[in-house]
């Protein structure tokens, strides 16, 4: 159940018990089963009694399954600028933590609470892990997605998807190469005319993320 609990009756395991006079009581050696109990089989006693008190036992295997997935809420979609070493690091709200219902964003939920939580990350940062992303995980400029799976004992699993777009907001640097802005660049006109003829080092840029620059 969604509660992790489950109840066997004893309609659930009799298969038409009878008595000459009338059967009084009916009873079951464990009727109560939790999340404790998975995965695997369990011997359980059916037990029926007439009013003076004879009783009949059998044995019955009962197979304890969880097929209730769990849930999960991801976080959303994020936009981030790089930073030092034209990557993002240290991005908060992107890990993910049991909850409770209703679930926030980053968090999943199961009726039993043996989950194994793994992620994958594709595009482009690559990557893969268990538990949340660490906060050490650093992101390439353009668009990664990050898929989160959270698979409990019963084999049920649960995925969700966001996508991290790191942009890169630093402009290019001037190498020191020809005129810096603002330079005037002076020429005195030929003899005998009005023109001049200006020559120039053209400026060269780099940018160490999104090389190379167009100037």
């Amino acid at each position: 159940a969604a509660n992790g609990q489950a109840t066997l009756t004893t309609a659930m395991v009799d298969d038409g018990s009878f008595d000459n006079c009338v059967l009084d009581t009916m009873y079951l050696s464990q009727s109560a089963f939790d999340c404790s109990h998975l995965p695997g089989t369990h011997m359980v006693t059916l037990t029926v009694e007439d009013a003076v008190g004879n009783t009949a036992t059998c044995t019955v295997t009962v197979d304890v399954v969880d097929n209730i997935a769990p849930q999960v809420l991801c976080p959303g979609n994020q936009t981030v600028t790089t930073n030092l070493g034209c990557k993002a690091n240290n991005l908060s709200g992107i890990g993910m933590s049991l909850g409770a219902s209703p679930l926030a964003p980053g968090q999943y939920f199961d009726n039993c609470t043996s989950n194994t939580v793994t992620w994958q990350l594709s595009g482009a940062t690559t990557g893969s892990g268990s538990a949340s992303v660490p906060g050490s995980q650093e992101f390439t400029t353009g668009v990664t997605n990050v898929t989160y799976t959270i698979a409990d004992a019963g084999g049920n699993n649960a995925v969700c998807n966001f996508s991290i777009n790191v942009t890169d907001n630093t402009p290019p640097t001037w190498d020191g190469n020809g005129p810096a802005n603002g330079d005037t660049i002076t020429v005195n006109a030929n003899l005998g005319g009005c023109l001049a003829q200006a020559t120039w080092t053209v400026p060269t840029f780099s940018d160490a993320c999104t090389p190379p620059v167009t100037v």
